[in-house]
């Protein structure tokens, strides 16, 4: 993903590297609302919501 600029990185010749600012970008982006009922463990059915897709 970095490769193609999807996610922030920075090139230093032909290695990559990440910032810790670069982490916490790939990591905020990547976050996603929990899922599920706590009080009974079932998850909670989002009928917009198809299974492997978010």
């Amino acid at each position: 993903m970095a490769g193609r600029r999807d996610i922030a990185g920075t090139f230093v010749g032909k290695h990559l590297w990440f910032s810790d600012a670069d982490l916490r970008s790939i990591v905020q982006r990547g976050s996603q609302p929990a899922r599920g009922d706590r009080t009974t463990g079932h998850e909670t059915r989002d009928p917009h919501l198809r299974r492997g897709v978010a």
